[in-house]
């Protein structure tokens, strides 16, 4: 388990201070910041989108081992209009990290935050309303992938998944049916 420190510990237990969740998100199609509050935070030289009470996310276990827990996170009740790309995008394995914020009561100040999950996106689901999407997010920690096997093909396709405009692969192809190589001469 992770060790707190002392500060920390004071901080979630102070009467005095609101605690708060920061989520960041890396799309394919851009970084999005959302936060559990009802207005736009600016904060950490980022704009961070409320998502109101109409987020949720898992509880999470850490373990001393490279056990992989995945967590679930939920956003509801944002304009559909909004997220139109989220769902065709490639979000596998693309960043995802949520942070504990402390701030005064009222949040006009506020005093901090640590991080309590980092990892990758494994899937991202997206129902939509006639007025309303739900996105519901599955992310595993950032240890799992050591665990991935890396399954590539050294094709072209393969390695226009990692550079689209790498074309060393192009002619493999095409180059080892045209040569025939005679062994032990």
């Amino acid at each position: 388990m992770r060790d707190v420190s002392q500060a920390i510990k004071d901080l979630i237990v102070s009467p005095s201070l609101g605690i708060f969740a920061l989520v960041t998100l890396d799309f394919e199609s851009g970084t999005e910041y959302w936060w559990t509050g009802n207005f736009e935070l600016n904060y950490d030289s980022k704009v961070w989108k409320p998502a109101y009470s109409l987020g949720s996310i898992s509880s999470y276990d850490e373990t001393v081992s490279l056990q992989a827990k995945q967590l679930e996170l939920t956003l509801s009740g944002i304009d559909p209009s909004y997220l139109l790309s989220i769902t065709t995008d490639n979000n596998r394995d693309r960043k995802a990290k949520v942070q504990i914020g402390f701030a005064s009561s009222d949040f006009q100040s506020i005093v901090g935050h640590i991080d309590w999950f980092v990892g990758y996106m494994d899937k991202v689901d997206q129902d939509d309303g006639p007025d309303y999407s739900t996105i519901k997010i599955i992310a595993e920690p950032k240890h799992k992938i050591f665990k991935k096997n890396k399954r590539r093909m050294m094709t072209h396709e393969d390695q226009k998944e990692i550079d689209p405009t790498d074309l060393g692969l192009e002619y493999v192809n095409e180059l080892a049916n045209q040569i025939t190589l005679t062994w032990g001469d």
